[in-house]
């Protein structure tokens, strides 16, 4: 009891004496706040653990109470690249100390946040003894596609990645992307693209957009849905998660970048990519997100080519279009 109430008012002081530099404008943001609180969850969760391994007498303590409530056998941590090495430490120290099982999953590619890790040995002090099993198929994506998202890896990480595609198909369209400085023009790209992989299907397969700006999406759905093709086919174009399930045909869907995670379309654009606020190595991270989540197109526009997206360009034909697909 003591050592936790010792814990527990080193805890107050911290947040009281933070809070009063905040109020007196000695910090302006604190970026590291979220940091700091997966730190103090996860200290206080592995030394209630190693109190419990000392005696249980103190088990009516509420450190011990809250933390006997919220740990379990199993802890899986999705998209684990994009966590920071504290973030992980917080979330491990939720693992039963009986018995516990603790699963990450994750892309190194995939990597959106500069706080995340780079390579899965960096786990060791946070993680000791964990075993890293990669897996090497690919169940969603044409082997087209797959060689896409083979060469933006390489090209970012330094190595080719194991995995291989598990479908193959006779026929793949190709990544296309289209430049021009004209937004009207883009989106009358877009609406083609659109119509020939509609007229492929006799419908529209499951399709999204991502823009760089959440703000930017009801406008855009608007302009786009308001064109000729559209309206003839009743196809609606929506912000979002609006509406039915994801994988709903007949609908297109439209999304700010950073939600292009955990998602995955027959069909994805990616619109003025050269325009989003990211740069460098993240935009190729981002496209290569995109390409996992596009079963077979792809298609992206900018307004203008020049030395930073020259490299990123090299993976997408600028002149054809999905006519000959059929």
């Amino acid at each position: 009891h003591g050592m936790l109430q010792q814990v527990h008012q080193s805890i107050l002081f911290i947040v009281k004496h933070t809070m009063q530099r905040l109020k007196n404008g000695a910090i302006g943001q604190i970026s590291v706040i979220q940091q700091e609180q997966a730190l103090l969850i996860g200290f206080i969760n592995n030394l209630c653990k190693q109190v419990r391994q000392i005696t249980k007498e103190a088990d009516d303590h509420r450190y011990l109470t809250c933390y006997l409530e919220h740990v379990r056998p199993v802890v899986g941590i999705d998209e684990a690249t994009d966590f920071s090495l504290v973030e992980i430490y917080a979330m491990a120290s939720f693992a039963l100390p009986e018995f516990s099982s603790i699963t990450l999953d994750g892309d190194l590619m995939q990597r959106l946040t500069n706080k995340g890790i780079h390579h899965w040995r960096e786990l060791e002090n946070v993680l000791p003894n964990h075993e890293v099993l990669p897996l090497t198929v690919s169940f969603r994506q044409s082997v087209k596609m797959l060689n896409l998202a083979r060469q933006l890896y390489k090209n970012s990480v330094g190595h080719d990645p194991d995995y291989t595609a598990k479908k193959d198909f006779a026929s793949v369209p190709d990544p296309l992307a289209y430049i021009n400085k004209d937004e009207y023009e883009k989106l009358n790209w877009i609406e083609k693209r659109i119509r020939e992989i509609y007229d492929i299907y006799d419908s529209l397969p499951s399709t999204a957009i991502f823009l760089n700006d959440h703000e930017q999406e009801f406008k855009f759905s608007q302009d786009l849905g308001a064109r000729k093709f559209f309206k003839e086919t009743g196809i609606k174009v929506v912000v979002g998660n609006e509406g039915e399930n994801l994988a709903k045909e007949n609908l297109v869907r439209v999304f700010s970048i950073d939600k292009v995670k955990g998602m995955e379309f027959d069909a994805v654009f990616f619109h003025n990519i050269d325009e989003t606020p990211y740069t460098g190595d993240l935009i190729k991270r981002f496209i290569y997100v995109g390409v996992s989540r596009a079963a077979f197109f792809l298609g992206i526009t900018m307004s203008e080519k020049n030395k930073e997206n020259e490299e990123l360009l090299k993976y997408f034909d600028t002149k054809a279009n999905w006519r000959y697909f059929e």
